[in-house]
């Protein structure tokens, strides 16, 4: 409230839809075959429900996400560029090819990485990062000597939220 944020926080159909960045697909045995797809869509009706309900500042509309939801988030910013004012990853388990990046070009980014990730590897989110400077996108990498993937998520909130803070959308 002090801040003045909501947040919220959709599943994304299923913890297997990985919010559409793996693809229309996905899932195994007994998910629906366009798991992938209703995953991103079951974000995208979240968004919609609460500009809906609340005064939402279309040009204050910012992803976050952490590991699964740090690649998702990413996928979102580029499938739908318009719409954020500016995305957070932590750990962002996000794979594929990097040159999707240039649809987000004008989306700055706070990325945090843990030098001694287990789950997703520094070397994956370098790539990203080295992608963001060759585009020329806004962003701030930080990369923790010694840190992991589950602590980094918490630890970064106030520089995320200052960064937030000071990134509105350009229209």
């Amino acid at each position: 409230d002090d801040e003045g944020y909501i947040l919220v926080a959709p599943m994304g159909y299923n913890a297997r839809g990985w919010y559409g960045s793996r693809g229309k697909g996905g899932g195994r045995r007994g998910d629906p075959p366009n798991l992938g797809e209703l995953s991103e869509k079951d974000v995208m009706n979240v968004l919609e429900l609460t500009q809906e309900e609340f005064q939402i500042d279309p040009n204050r509309i910012y992803l976050f996400g952490h590991s699964m939801g740090g690649g998702g988030s990413m996928h979102l910013a580029m499938t739908y560029p318009d719409l954020w004012a500016a995305m957070a990853v932590v750990a962002p388990a996000a794979y594929g090819d990097t040159d999707r990046l240039q649809t987000a070009k004008d989306i700055p980014a706070y990325v945090v990485q843990g030098d001694k990730d287990r789950l997703v590897s520094v070397r994956q989110t370098r790539r990203w990062v080295e992608k963001m400077e060759q585009i020329g996108m806004k962003h701030e990498y930080i990369e923790v000597k010694n840190g992991g993937h589950v602590f980094l998520a918490w630890q970064h909130f106030d520089g995320i939220f200052t960064f937030f803070a000071d990134n509105p959308k350009q229209n």
